[in-house]
């Protein structure tokens, strides 16, 4: 599938992620699977405010691809898994994709990411985010500028350049970084509000992950300043 121009979705009152009918990752066959290529056009207008999981332009994705776009918007759930491009990603790539506006999770254990709310699944069941940004302000639990938790996943090529006002865990590009991840060439230059523990790179880096030639100019704001 490939966008052949940019698309204003002003018009929408509440965007229905693609992928929403699958309301977990157990209903694989229901999860997005194909290529979206964006050719470099931009979404505008996205505007989501909803109680369910899984939110963001796409809701649930599965050995998908999505490429070569940028998104403007507002995302916001009082549920998890909330994202700009994908709320939660299975397995599968996103790459050369922006994003700009805002995303928040009101949930009190909620994941929230300017390209991904959450990233991988298994050992099996890898994410890729490669050469892609987020000017937005990304509001959870546990959020990230790139990614709010991830595992099992590589980050690569990546940079932040939007507020992070979180909460527990809190990182310009991610908020916790799990199993056998690694995040390479990325930086952040925003601003990060969260606990004692917020990073301009990543909160809670796993014994199993890496951050490889990563640097941030930003501000840290814990909660007691």
């Amino acid at each position: 599938m490939a966008l052949g121009a940019d698309i204003d979705l002003s018009g929408v009152d509440n965007w229905n992620p693609i992928g929403a009918e699958a309301k977990s990752d157990t209903c694989l066959d229901k999860l997005f699977a194909g290529t979206f290529d964006g050719c470099g056009h931009t979404i505008s207008g996205l505007s989501i405010n909803s109680s369910e999981s899984n939110q963001g332009l796409f809701g649930l994705i599965n050995g998908a691809a999505i490429q070569n776009l940028n998104v403007e918007g507002s995302v916001s759930s009082t549920n998890s898994y909330v994202g700009g491009i994908v709320g939660k990603v299975q397995s599968g790539t996103i790459e050369n994709c922006s994003f700009s506006g805002t995303v928040t999770s009101g949930h009190t254990s909620g994941y929230a990411g300017g390209i991904a709310g959450y990233a991988g699944n298994s050992a099996s069941q890898k994410a890729v985010i490669e050469n892609c940004s987020n000017s937005g302000d990304i509001a959870g639990a546990t959020a990230g500028g790139i990614v709010g938790y991830a595992k099992y996943s590589s980050l690569q090529n990546c940079y932040n350049v939007g507020s992070i006002p979180g909460k527990n865990r809190s990182g310009g590009i991610a908020g916790q970084l799990q199993n056998n991840c690694g995040a390479e060439n990325c930086y952040h230059i925003g601003e990060v509000q969260g606990s004692e523990t917020a990073g301009g790179i990543c909160d809670f880096l796993y014994t199993s992950s890496t951050l490889v030639n990563c640097y941030s100019t930003g501000s840290l704001f814990n909660a007691g300043t």
